[in-house]
C-alpha cells in the first residue's frame, strides 16, 4: 500500500512538472478558412452499396460543414475520385498512412483545386479580374477590438483592417474526408437497428509565402491598365499555376457496433445514415480542434472578476468548453516560456458574430482548477475536452462493494448541439455500475428462505443526474439523483429441481446523495461522499426467460437492510 501511495504522488508530480514546462511561441489568433472534400473512392469496399453511396452524397451537398468558427471557403467542387486504400474495422490501424497522404497531395498537384481555392479568395472572373473585396471583408470580421481600437488611431483607419485579411490566406485549409466500413446491425426487433462505420481526415494547409504573393501580384494579377494582350497573358498563366500546399496531418474516428446497439432505433433509414455520417463528421472536427493549434482559440483575459474574454459564438464558443489559463515568464537566459495557471470552462456565451466595432460584449468563465488569476499578462488557450469523467470507487455501507461511474456532461453537448448560449453549467448525466457480496436471511415467502444466512452476489446499475458546484478554485460539491436496479442470483441453472433453469431476483431504488472532489491535477481528482438508498416497487423474479408472478415484496424485505446511507471514496478522471 505504502508503494502504491507513493507511485501516486510521483506520477502526480511529473505530471505536473510538464504541464507547467510547456513552450511555445504565443501568437495572435485568427480564422481559419476551410474548404471540406468528400474523396469519392471509386473502388469502395464491400459494405458500400449504391444506397450508402447516394446518402453520403446527399449529406455532404446538404449539410453545413463548415461551421461559424471558420471562414467558409467551400467550392463548386465537392468530390474527387481518388482510389484510396479500403479500410475496416479488422484493419483501421492502418488508416492515414503516408502513402495515402502523398497519393492525396499528388492529386492536389495534379488538379486545379489549388486554382480554385485561390480564385475564390480573390473572387476571380470568367475574364480573370480579380478583387480583395472578400479578402478586405474577411480581415474585418477577424479583427478583434484591440485591432479595431489600433485601425482607429491610425490615419489609415479601417483600411488597414481590410489589408490585414491577406494574412488569413496563409490560414487557408483544406480538408479530405472518407467514410468507410459503414454497417447496418439488426435490434432486437426488425427495423429497430443502427449503423456503424469509419471516418478519415487528411488535412493540407495553402502554403501561401512572401515569395508566392510577390510573383501573384506581379505575374497573375490583372491591373485595370494592363493592355488586353497583358491581360490575356496572365488570365493563361494563372490556369496553368499549380499553388502550394502542406500536408498537415491525418485524423481518424468511428462510430462503433456496441454503441449503435444500446437503443433501439426506429427511424427511417435515411435518418440513420445520415446521423452516422453527421457523427462521424463532427468526431473528426472535434480531433483537428485538438491536434491543430491553428484550429484552437486563443485570447487575452479582460477581466478577473468574473473571468471575461472577447470571444464567442463566432470562435464556437459553448458552454463547459475548456480553456488553460497562461501567463508568460522569462527565465534567467532570457528565453520565454509559458506557464498554466489555471483551468476555466465558458458560463455565458456572448454573441459576437459581427464586425467588431470596439466594444465587444464579453463571454465570462469560471474556474476549476489552478491559482489565482489575473486579467494583466494572462492568455487562455483552447483545450478541448470530451466532457466525460471516468470515477472508479469503493463503497461502505448497506449498498457498499466496488463501483464504477462514468458520467458525461450533458451542458456542453446541449450548448454545442443546440447552441444554446445560458444553459447552467456542469449538468451531468451518470451511470453507475457496483459489485457486492454479502451475508443475508433472504425471505421471499413461496419461493425461497434461507435459515442460517447465505452469501449472495449482487449486480447494481443506477442512472441519474447531478450538478457540478465550484465553490473553490480546486474544490467542487456534486448533488446527484438517480434510479436504479439491482439483481442477484438465488439459484443457480440446474441446481435446483424446483427452479431447473435457476430463479433470479431484480430489485428497483431512488438514490439521491452528493460528493465533495478536490484537485490533485485539473483532470485527476480525489472524491468521496454518500448515497442514500430507497427501495421502492417490488421485486422481480425470473426463472430462465419465463418471469414469475411478482410476489408484492421490496427488495429491502426480501434482503433486511439492504438500503440507506452509503459512503464511498475514490478518483475522478476526466477525459
Amino acid at each position: 500500500m505504502k508503494r502504491l501511495v507513493l507511485s501516486l504522488i510521483l506520477l502526480v508530480s511529473c505530471l505536473a512538472f510538464a504541464g507547467a514546462q510547456t513552450v511555445t511561441e504565443r501568437k495572435k489568433y485568427e480564422r481559419v478558412s476551410l474548404t471540406v472534400i468528400y474523396i469519392d473512392d471509386p473502388s469502395p469496399d464491400a459494405n458500400y452499396t449504391g444506397s450508402i453511396s447516394q446518402s453520403v452524397r446527399s449529406f455532404m451537398e446538404q449539410t453545413r460543414l463548415v461551421g461559424p468558427k471558420y471562414n467558409d471557403h467551400t467550392l463548386s467542387t465537392r468530390f474527387v475520385n481518388i482510389d484510396i486504400e479500403n479500410y475496416t474495422s479488422e484493419n483501421r490501424l492502418m488508416i492515414g498512412n503516408a502513402r495515402e497522404a502523398g497519393q492525396i497531395l499528388d492529386y492536389i498537384n495534379r488538379s486545379d483545386l489549388s486554382r480554385q481555392i485561390v480564385a475564390k479568395w480573390f473572387e476571380r472572373r470568367p475574364d480573370g479580374m480579380l478583387s480583395m473585396d472578400l479578402i478586405g471583408q474577411r480581415g474585418l470580421y477577424n479583427a478583434s477590438d484591440n485591432d479595431y481600437l489600433t485601425a482607429s488611431a491610425s490615419q489609415r483607419s479601417f483600411a488597414s483592417l481590410k489589408d490585414q485579411g491577406e494574412k488569413l490566406l496563409k490560414l487557408s485549409y483544406l480538408l479530405f474526408v472518407n467514410f468507410s466500413d459503414i454497417k447496418y446491425h439488426e435490434g432486437k426487433e426488425a427495423g429497430t437497428g443502427d449503423y456503424s462505420g469509419l471516418a478519415r481526415g487528411y488535412l493540407y494547409k495553402l502554403d501561401w509565402n512572401d515569395s508566392i504573393s510577390a510573383n501573384f501580384y506581379e505575374n497573375l494579377w490583372i491591373g485595370e491598365g494592363d493592355t488586353g494582350d497583358v491581360k490575356e497573358e496572365k488570365r493563361k498563366r494563372f490556369d496553368t499555376t499549380t499553388f502550394p500546399f502542406v500536408f498537415v496531418r491525418n485524423v481518424n474516428t468511428s462510430v462503433a457496433q456496441p454503441m449503435v446497439s444500446l437503443i433501439p432505433n426506429k427511424k427511417p433509414d435515411p435518418e440513420k445514415r445520415t446521423a452516422l455520417f453527421n457523427n462521424l463528421y463532427e468526431n473528426l472536427m472535434i480531433e483537428l480542434d485538438t491536434r491543430v493549434p491553428d484550429f484552437q482559440v486563443r485570447q487575452n483575459l479582460i477581466s478577473s472578476k468574473p473571468i471575461g474574454a472577447t470571444i464567442g459564438t463566432k470562435e464556437g464558443l459553448y458552454v463547459d468548453q475548456r480553456f488553460f489559463v497562461y501567463e508568460n515568464v522569462q527565465k534567467r537566459n532570457q528565453e520565454l516560456l509559458k506557464k498554466r495557471r489555471a483551468v476555466i470552462r465558458a458560463k455565458r456565451v456572448a454573441d459576437n458574430e459581427k464586425v467588431t466595432v470596439g466594444t465587444t460584449v464579453p463571454s465570462t468563465f469560471y474556474q476549476v482548477a489552478g491559482g489565482k488569476i489575473d486579467h494583466f499578462g494572462m492568455f487562455m488557450e483552447q483545450k478541448n475536452d470530451k466532457g466525460l469523467t471516468i470515477t472508479p470507487a469503493v463503497a461502505s455501507g448497506p449498498m457498499g462493494g466496488s463501483n464504477l461511474t462514468l458520467t458525461y456532461n450533458l451542458s456542453r453537448s446541449l450548448s454545442k448541439t443546440m447552441k444554446i448560449k445560458t444553459i447552467p453549467t456542469g449538468i451531468n448525466f451518470f451511470l453507475d455500475l457496483g459489485l457486492d457480496q454479502g451475508d443475508y436471511l433472504a425471505n421471499i415467502p413461496g419461493y425461497y428462505s434461507s435459515e442460517d444466512g447465505e452469501s449472495f452476489f449482487f449486480i447494481r446499475g443506477s442512472v441519474g443526474f447531478n450538478k457540478d458546484f465550484y465553490f473553490l478554485k480546486n474544490f467542487h460539491f456534486t448533488p446527484r439523483i438517480g434510479y436504479g436496479l439491482e439483481y442477484t442470483s438465488i439459484f443457480a441453472s440446474g441446481t435446483n429441481e424446483t427452479y431447473p433453469e435457476g430463479l433470479s431476483a431484480m430489485g428497483d431504488h431512488l438514490l439521491a446523495g452528493g460528493s465533495l472532489s478536490m484537485n490533485l491535477l485539473h483532470n485527476f481528482q480525489l472524491t468521496g461522499g454518500l448515497n442514500y438508498y430507497f427501495s421502492v416497487g417490488n421485486l422481480w423474479l425470473t426463472s430462465g426467460s419465463a418471469n414469475l408472478p411478482t410476489p408484492g415484496y421490496r427488495w429491502s424485505y426480501v434482503f433486511p437492510g439492504r438500503q440507506g446511507l452509503t459512503a464511498f471514496a475514490g478518483i475522478n478522471i476526466l477525459l
